[in-house]
């Protein structure tokens, strides 16, 4: 299952969402591959630490190589990094005709070895956001519930129906996930309600609270699950990990 983790918008936890249900998922007992498709890098630093520079990364499998993942958690989660490079290849793709299926024909292999391959698309609607959305064949939203955040959810589902159309690719919307909650501002609580009102079941139930343990987690590069998994942050993923597998009926491994 090939899952894209996109929202055009920036700030609304897009990285948190893809590493942290991504090791989720790998806890569940699967092959996990994440792919860094922000020239930003931030999954990468997230996992690799700052001053990390990989020889291998994602711009190898957009420019037709097979470059190898680097596992990154003894417990299944690999990772295709982003380095500077990637930044070049975007302007490369966006001249190419045909180039926003470039990552849809590299995946092959990649999705035979995995059982499920996580896209962290960046925050925008460009080349590489749109090589997410054609190679994936579901779509994860995160929405953080804050007024300005959720200005921008029509753009992307409206991205997602373009894709559908115009480049034939049988990718659907999974689900909007409510992230970065806290209960605590009545200004959350109309949110999160409107949220609920407008989209209804396209509103996941399981939601991700605020909680200091998540930006932890970054200065040791380990996902919340590992870092602490008695927290609010890592519970919330695993059952968020948990419900998805329901919504797309993967059987569970031991």
């Amino acid at each position: 299952m090939v899952l894209a983790v996109a929202n055009q918008k920036g700030g609304v936890g897009k990285t948190t969402l893809a590493v942290n249900l991504s090791a989720a998922l790998a806890l569940e007992g699967f092959r996990v591959l994440l792919l860094d498709l922000d020239p930003q890098g931030s999954a990468t630093r997230w996992l690799l630490g700052p001053d990390v520079e990989p020889e291998e990364d994602v711009t190898g499998l957009l420019e037709g190589r097979s470059p190898h993942p680097k596992e990154v958690s003894p417990r299944g989660l690999f990772l295709l990094p982003a380095t500077g490079r990637l930044a070049a290849v975007e302007r490369n793709l966006a001249g190419e005709v045909g180039g926003e299926l470039v990552l849809d024909e590299a995946l092959g292999t990649y999705r035979e070895a995995y059982d499920w391959v996580m896209l962290d698309c960046p925050p925008n609607l460009g080349i590489l956001t749109l090589n997410g959305l054609a190679a994936a064949r579901k779509v994860l939203v995160p929405v953080e519930p804050h007024s300005l955040a959720i200005m921008g959810i029509e753009d992307i589902l409206d991205a997602i129906h373009k894709v559908q159309r115009r480049l034939r690719r049988p990718v659907d919307l999974l689900g909007l996930v409510l992230n970065r909650v806290d209960y605590r501002t009545r200004h959350t609580r109309e949110v999160v309600n409107l949220l609920r009102s407008v989209y209804g079941e396209k509103v996941l139930t399981t939601e991700i609270r605020i909680n200091t343990r998540i930006p932890e987690s970054v200065a040791f590069a380990r996902s919340v699950v590992e870092y602490d998994p008695a927290s609010t942050g890592a519970q919330n993923f695993r059952a968020l990990a948990r419900e998805i597998l329901e919504k797309v009926y993967v059987p569970q491994k031991a």
